[in-house]
């Protein structure tokens, strides 16, 4: 009946396990946008739109509840990671989807002066 006795004993040290919250790494570069883990800080991305949108920068990291330290399961999204997005479309990925620098030097805004 040992093994009755460690079942019991493994079942109590779970139930008595509290939930651990860290830092959300699971965000990189080039991954694809997720609006339940990630918050667009340029408001870019439209409910409608049928692009494929990926992330080209993380402003900042969200807070994650897990039921233990370690765990790759996510319980809740306490605060959601800030990123900046573009279209898959874009010139500044490559074929894979993979974000690209941009090319020091260079100036990569657009001009939104609407003809002033």
């Amino acid at each position: 009946m040992k093994w009755l006795e460690d079942i019991v004993v493994i079942a109590a040290e779970l139930k008595c396990q509290r939930a651990v919250y860290e830092v959300d790494e699971n965000v990189a570069l080039g991954s694809k946008y997720d609006d339940v883990a990630m918050d667009d800080l340029t408001d870019s991305i439209v409910d409608d739109d049928p692009r494929t949108f990926v992330v080209t920068a993380i402003v900042s990291r969200g807070l994650v509840r897990r039921r233990y330290s370690g765990s790759k399961d996510v319980m809740a999204y306490i605060f959601k990671t800030r990123v900046s997005v573009e279209c898959v479309e874009s010139p500044l990925l490559n074929p894979d989807g993979e974000y690209t620098a941009r090319t020091p030097g260079v100036d990569h805004f657009e001009d939104r002066t609407m003809g002033m």
